[in-house]
């Protein structure tokens, strides 16, 4: 009578076969690759977002400061024509503040987030930079900034200064810009010009 191998003979057999089977088996190599790139590639994919969201709010902040500004640049504001006819004081400037919000995307978010410095100097080498902040490092109050305003006359040297505190800028996914105590970040846009001999 011929005796077979024992099960302990073949056990070693059966478990290289198994490891050889499972070497040979590729399915679900897809969705193991796609783990390991999805999580660099979604990282990348919100940075690139994040800095192109964050370009195009300081560029639309910089372009309404720029476009505003022609009003003051061509002594609209200053004599009080054409959309400033009879405003003086405060209104006038809230109208000139306006007129720049208008041409941002969202004119009542700017318009309250938005202060405008406007000030008037004696020649281009005497501009400094204005400052956004009070002394708690929040944004200067709309009287602060109105206090200071000082739009110039006719040929002079006038800085507008466009301080905008942008909430979602401290809430961008891998950024974190948010410079303001309240976690928003400060956009702040400057155009310097003389105004035309509009005299």
């Amino acid at each position: 009578m011929r005796i077979g191998p024992s099960k302990a003979a073949n056990t070693p057999r059966s478990f290289v076969s198994t490891l050889r089977r499972f070497r040979d088996d590729d399915t679900g190599t897809t969705a193991v690759e796609f783990a390991i790139i999805s999580v660099p590639f979604v990282t990348l994919l919100l940075g690139i977002m994040s800095v192109c969201v964050y370009f195009f709010t300081v560029l639309e902040t910089e372009n309404a400061v720029w476009q505003g500004s022609r009003d003051l640049r061509v002594g609209n504001v200053q004599q009080g024509t054409g959309a400033y006819a009879s405003l003086t004081g405060d209104p006038l400037k809230d109208a000139f503040k306006q007129a720049i919000c208008n041409r941002t995307r969202d004119p009542s978010d700017c318009f309250s987030k938005m202060r405008v410095l406007v000030q008037s100097r004696t020649d281009f080498g005497s501009i400094t930079q204005p400052n956004c902040k009070d002394g708690g490092g929040n944004l200067i109050s709309n009287a602060a900034a109105n206090a200071s305003w000082n739009a110039g006359g006719s040929s002079s040297v006038v800085v507008v200064t466009g301080c905008y505190t942008w909430e979602f800028g401290g809430k961008l996914p891998f950024l974190s810009i948010g410079n303001m105590p309240d976690g928003s970040f400060l956009v702040q846009a400057s155009y310097a010009f003389r105004t035309e001999p509009y005299n």
